[in-house]
């Protein structure tokens, strides 16, 4: 699926046909809200659908607008962090961190859900998500003795990840 492509697509279908796979026209409500019809598709599906979305798709601006909108569900947006194509998640990476001024956008844009799970979830270190204020470079256990062991461990606790 391209969402990109969504407005042309029904452009060439009847009006019975459009609203039948669910490309209805939006409301004023929806319009005001500066919601596209390609977002639109795009908040209908699952996180695995969102994820087979075709890869030049996922790297669209349409695309990279709707996961940085309070519109994007926890689950899209971890699912594409996770399994999306690679080349696009490192673009979203760059563009939040280059035009959004940080992962704290989804704090200003009132996206409480993924705000939270990015400010709270062990997972977004392993996908190389920064939380504002902390340092590109980690510290390597080059020795792997109890003094090492024990940094690590106080490290996570105040990165709020738990153990045992």
């Amino acid at each position: 699926m391209n969402p990109h492509l969504a407005e042309e697509i029904k452009q060439g279908l009847s009006k019975k046909t459009a609203e039948a796979i669910g490309l209805k026209d939006l409301t004023p409500e929806e319009r005001e809200a500066k919601i596209t019809l390609p977002m639109k598709i795009l908040m209908q599906l699952s996180p695995e659908e969102f994820v087979s979305v075709n890869p030049e798709a996922q790297k669209h601006s349409i695309f990279k607008t709707y996961l940085s909108s309070p519109d994007v569900s926890v689950s899209q947006f971890r699912k594409f962090l996770e399994q999306g194509d690679p080349e696009a998640v490192a673009d979203f990476k760059k563009y939040v961190k280059e035009q959004l001024g940080g992962w704290s956008h989804f704090e200003r844009i009132n996206n409480k859900p993924v705000w939270n799970w990015i400010k709270h979830s062990p997972a977004v270190h392993d996908l190389g998500i920064l939380r504002e204020g902390e340092t590109e470079t980690k510290k390597l256990i080059t020795e792997p003795t109890e003094k090492a062991f024990k940094e690590a461990i106080e490290e996570a606790k105040r990165r709020g990840e738990k153990f045992g």
